[in-house]
């Protein structure tokens, strides 16, 4: 008799694992399998309203943005690592016909910087959609009220998550079809979110304080900026895209940034400590550069500590994108002698 002790003691530890496991199953938001394979087309266009092959949604949780959320998942993240990103791709929003000519341009550059193949799911909403016709930041009551549903309607874009790490760039953002080492993007963003432990990546944000006077004393070094964000596939990242729209809601006025970074900073009233922020390099997005070929910035994080001269991964510039929206190539293109040498 003494010797069946231990094998019942080793069944009743196994039974109370099995019980905590299940109750972590239960408790931690479940997320099916990434559907980023099956979106490996020349581009998906994707109504706000349709939705992705085999997504039913229903892993998404009503988030309330409060403390006991953050707690909650600030725990469950110590004893749920997260696993080898297996999927990334590109993510764009469009709304209105100006738009969708520029984030054709913008998937042209996409196409000769990462090939045909590269994976790219645009999302398109209609004017019915939004419910309104102008979306105005600075506008009246009326404007901002609509400017407010569009900014929601990008965060919840966002949420769609069709890969495990997504790049979600505006639609005047555009690749840099000449860079050396522009095939290893999507494989150094899953390695850096890896390795990193981050949720959400992003470059500064130059912002000057005479312009933000709304703000507190001080501006946060890692402001970053709302058109070029990376983020992975988790519950934590489904909870900060929700309070971003909360946060739009309740300041009629700001833009889908602002809410961003107001969150990551802390200064709300919804915490946001289960979410890590990394900052990339500036040279990932350079910001109001001339759409031509070798664009280069002086990075303050520089690849090469000998060379300050960088050349952009991207260049994020819509005073000039407008300039060639009726092009059939992306002008950061090197020309064709210097592509085939």
């Amino acid at each position: 008799m003494p010797a069946t002790k231990p094998i019942r003691w080793c069944g009743v530890a196994f039974k109370s694992m099995l019980l905590i496991a299940a109750m972590l199953a239960l408790s931690y938001p479940q997320w099916p399998p990434s559907e980023g394979r099956k979106l490996h087309s020349k581009l998906r266009h994707v109504p706000l309203r349709r939705q992705l092959p085999g997504d039913t949604e229903s892993h998404l949780r009503d988030w309330q943005c409060t403390k006991e959320e953050d707690d909650e998942l600030l725990a469950l993240r110590a004893i749920h690592p997260h696993p080898w990103p297996e999927t990334s791709g590109f993510l764009q929003f469009a709304l209105g016909d100006s738009i969708l000519s520029e984030a054709g341009l913008s998937g042209q550059c996409l196409i000769e910087a990462f090939g045909e193949e590269v994976p790219r799911t645009l999302v398109t909403p209609t004017w019915d959609d939004l419910g309104c016709t102008n979306p105005e930041q600075h506008g009246g009551p009326d404007g901002q009220a609509c400017w407010a549903r569009l900014m929601k309607m990008k965060a919840e874009a966002a949420r769609r998550f069709p890969y495990d790490i997504n790049l979600m760039i505006d639609t005047d953002v555009f690749a840099n079809s000449g860079h050396p080492k522009r095939l290893l993007v999507l494989n150094s963003l899953r390695s850096q979110f890896y390795s990193s432990d981050a949720d959400i990546m992003g470059v500064n944000e130059p912002i000057s304080l005479a312009n933000r006077a709304d703000q507190a004393e001080s501006m946060p070094f890692n402001w970053i900026n709302g058109g070029f964000v990376a983020y992975r596939r988790s519950a934590n990242v489904d909870r900060f895209f929700t309070c971003a729209s909360r946060y739009i809601d309740e300041n009629p006025g700001k833009n889908e940034q602002d809410a961003y970074n107001m969150l990551l900073s802390g200064w709300t009233d919804m915490p946001m400590r289960s979410v890590k922020l990394s900052v990339l390099s500036n040279s990932w997005s350079c910001r109001g550069l001339h759409i031509e070929p070798r664009p280069t910035i002086t990075d303050p994080m520089p690849y090469s500590q000998d060379d300050p001269e960088v050349e952009c991964l991207f260049v994020h510039s819509k005073d000039y994108s407008h300039e060639y929206l009726n092009q059939e190539t992306c002008p950061l293109s090197p020309p064709p002698e210097e592509a085939t040498a």
